[in-house]
């Protein structure tokens, strides 16, 4: 049995990324303003922060940070040095 596809649901996703998508607007802020963002440095939680405030104004519910666990010894010298 073949699912019907909704027609005018998909051309309504598809012209709301074509004419009203924010992507590039965020990416250069995020890239503009937060720069380099380093796991664990001060930019990753200043942009997570902005991030979670934007989806929240935006009406998103059940907005969070999830925590993730970084091996440091793991990575290259330099970078463990900018995590300290």
């Amino acid at each position: 049995m073949t699912e019907k596809l909704d027609l005018d649901a998909i051309y309504r996703i598809k012209d709301e990324g074509l004419q009203r998508s924010k992507v590039m607007e965020i990416e250069s802020y995020l890239t503009d303003v937060y720069g380099p963002r380093l796991t664990g440095s001060p930019n990753i939680k200043e942009a997570a922060d902005w991030a979670q405030k934007t989806m929240k104004e935006w009406g998103l519910a059940n907005v969070h940070l999830e925590s993730v666990a970084v091996r440091p010894r793991l990575a290259e010298p330099a970078l463990r040095r900018a995590w300290r």
